[in-house]
């Protein structure tokens, strides 16, 4: 049974109203797979888009959906943090505003002697959402480096802690680059 479609319409913007041109959007179905990744974020990556688009020159889109259905919308666009709208229908018009990505960056080192910890899992969450925001590994130097990050507080850590200095909580303002060393 094929399912009728109608166009769910709308614009992509900067903090500052203006246009974005070249944002990629992707739009998911909700259902109650939608609650899965909440048990297992990693399921998240899984997902496949029901439809893409990218914006044109003016920043706008158009993208044809199941009629009926809510869908979420997840927008990334070159130097912005990536930027989801939660539950949209077809035939509604949106309008997106993505903010300039933070960038956190650091070095991970032993707490009694200062040597570098490479491979270690570094996580940076919200303090209200214990779901990682970004999470990598660090190189040989015990360097990280998360970019393009939705400003606002954060949750530094380390994972294992055992030899590392405890978690740091900092704020976030668009377009920032912050250097914090654990």
């Amino acid at each position: 049974v094929e399912e009728k479609e109608a166009g769910l319409s709308g614009e992509v913007v900067d903090s500052l109203d203006r246009p974005i041109p070249g944002a990629r959007i992707a739009a998911f179905r909700l259902g109650a797979i939608e609650l899965e990744p909440l048990a297992d974020p990693g399921l998240r990556g899984e997902e496949l888009p029901v439809a893409q688009t990218t914006t044109g020159d003016n920043g706008r889109f158009e993208i044809r959906l199941a009629l009926g259905r809510a869908h979420r919308l997840t927008v990334t666009a070159e130097g912005f943090a990536p930027t989801v709208a939660p539950s949209v229908y077809p035939g509604e018009s949106v309008t997106i505003v993505v903010r300039r990505g933070a960038a956190v960056s650091g070095r991970v080192t032993r707490r009694e002697d200062e040597v570098p910890v490479a491979g270690a899992r570094v996580v940076l969450s919200r303090p209200e959402i214990p779901i990682p925001i970004w999470e990598g590994k660090t190189d040989e130097d015990g360097r990280y480096s998360a970019q393009n990050i939705d400003p606002g507080q954060g949750n530094l850590e380390v994972i294992p802690v055992e030899d590392c200095r405890e978690q740091v909580t900092f704020e976030l303002e668009e377009g920032d680059r912050v250097v914090r060393d654990l």
